[in-house]
């Protein structure tokens, strides 16, 4: 009985992985069912493709391919996004606490909010990352990223 519910789920990851290579191989040649797994497409890549569908269903396989493209860009290869707020660069950034930089960004709600993202290290400018006590000097072309997806331009 163990042999039969063995191969039950050898054959379901064989219909399940959908590569076109795993679909036309005999499931009782041997092979084993991690063999079958590493071709399952990740909850990810399936979320993905979920996206791009939805996306190009109401507004076009054109729209669908550039948001999965500003997707990957922003997520998965860490780029600034192109449409990120820019933010005017004024005097007095030119050196400025991390508290009062982050605090004085649009959408922060209080200095609380800052000093917590500040201690758990959520900031970053320019790539760099942002402690409590540091003072930070901001230029054109600056970027500031708070938390996993705001992500602002300094420009002037």
């Amino acid at each position: 009985a163990r042999r039969e519910r063995g191969q039950k789920s050898e054959q379901r990851d064989v219909r399940e992985c959908g590569q076109a290579r795993c679909q036309q191989q005999d499931p009782e040649n041997g092979q084993s069912r991690d063999q079958h797994r590493s071709h399952q497409a990740t909850p990810r890549d399936l979320k993905a493709q979920l996206g791009s569908r939805l996306v190009a269903r109401f507004w076009g396989e054109e729209a669908a391919k550039d948001a999965e493209e500003q997707f990957a860009r922003t997520f998965r290869h860490h780029e600034v996004p192109e449409d990120a707020p820019v933010l005017p660069l004024i005097p007095e950034m030119a050196d400025i606490s991390a508290l009062d930089l982050v605090a004085g960004l649009p959408g922060m709600a209080s200095r609380q909010e800052a000093r917590r993202l500040l201690t758990q290290g959520a900031v970053t400018v320019d790539g760099e990352k942002l402690e409590m006590q540091d003072r930070v000097s901001l230029h054109d072309g600056s970027w500031i990223k708070v938390g996993k997806r705001r992500y602002f331009r300094v420009q002037s």
